[in-house]
């Protein structure tokens, strides 16, 4: 598990969805290339890419752009793993990825309303 997610849903929220899709693709990419995972880096920039542009969704929208990034991110990982792993394990992941991208989005909006706070204050 990694705060990957936290990043993402942070620059979404406070800069939008291109910025969010930027941000979360190139990210995950260059974590799972230093981070000795090369062979998720395609798949992470495409996920993470895809997570980000989704929760950069705004008003109304925002919702169902949190209902999708998470299932992308959770779905798309599960599918990959399939294919990489076997199905026990894409399993197994399924919690901790949720666990992951849930965490993402409570901490992303805590650090965006602070963002937001401290700005309003200038």
């Amino acid at each position: 598990m990694t705060l990957v997610d936290a990043g993402i849903y942070f620059t979404a929220f406070y800069l939008g969805k291109k910025e969010g899709a930027i941000v979360g693709g190139l990210s995950a990419f260059l974590i799972n290339l230093l981070s000795s995972a090369p062979q998720w880096m395609f798949i992470s920039l495409f996920i993470h890419g895809a997570q980000g542009y989704f929760a950069g969704l705004k008003g109304g929208y925002r919702p169902l752009g949190l209902l999708l990034a998470t299932v992308v991110m959770v779905g798309g990982y599960a599918l990959s793993s399939v294919f990489m792993y076997g199905t026990g394990a894409s399993i197994a992941e399924l919690v901790p990825n949720f666990c992951q991208n849930g965490l993402g989005i409570v901490i992303g909006w805590l650090l965006y309303q602070a963002f937001k706070r401290v700005q309003s204050n200038k």
